[in-house]
């Protein structure tokens, strides 16, 4: 009888790993398909993991920075909507075949919105002292002036001769931030031709109201 019962036991000692591992499996599936995904992804043949890992939280720090300042109300109320379109699914689309040329032309796309704020330092300045002027002028929130910092970054990296080559799912969130940012600059010249209006405005006298 105790013989039975030890091997019962033991069959169940045997048991209990593999039926802990498939519990915390499939409690967490969601979690370890995407992490499978991602482990792939950054173990592909001329992928730079660390590198691929910078650009992701050089991304989710841009969206963070949009999203806290969006909350705070230190952007515009007039906020457009994504206007992203066929561009902005061809850039995402461009970050699987080259990644690197997705991240150097969705910089591109937010250079010119800066320029936009700032159009007299067209051709005569790089991006750092592009953004810190913009940032100036607008009165921007640091954690977006830093973010922009960090994508132009990225950005000179991943075109740098014998660069750093990003996975495509990690050019494909820097490529969906600078969409981000383009909207939230725009809205910052919405803003701007306001101000500049009402400026123009002659002050009301008591005459007026009357």
């Amino acid at each position: 009888m105790m013989q039975i019962a030890a091997l019962v036991l033991d069959y169940l000692k045997v048991l209990l790993w593999p039926l802990v591992t498939f519990a915390v499996i499939y409690t967490f599936r969601d979690d370890v398909r995407d992490l499978v995904k991602r482990v792939r992804s950054l173990s592909a043949p001329g992928v730079d993991a660390e590198f691929s890992e910078e650009v992701v939280e050089v991304s989710a720090a841009a969206e963070a920075a949009i999203e806290s300042s969006v909350a705070g109300g230190e952007t515009s109320a007039m906020q457009p909507q994504h206007e992203h379109g066929s561009n902005t699914s061809s850039l995402v689309a461009m970050a699987y075949i080259s990644p690197a040329g997705a991240i150097m032309a969705a910089w591109r796309s937010v250079e010119m919105e800066l320029l936009e704020l700032d159009p007299d330092l067209k051709g005569r300045v790089g991006p750092e002292h592009l953004i810190q002027s913009v940032a100036i002028r607008t009165g921007m929130p640091a954690d977006v002036s830093l973010a922009l910092f960090d994508l132009s970054r990225v950005r000179n990296e991943a075109a740098a001769l014998h660069g750093s080559n990003p996975s495509p799912e990690a050019a494909a969130d820097y490529v969906v931030s600078c969409e981000s940012l383009v909207d939230w600059l725009r809205a910052q010249q919405v803003h701007a031709k306001v101000l500049e209006a009402a400026a123009k405005l002659p002050p009301m006298t008591f005459s007026d109201t009357a």
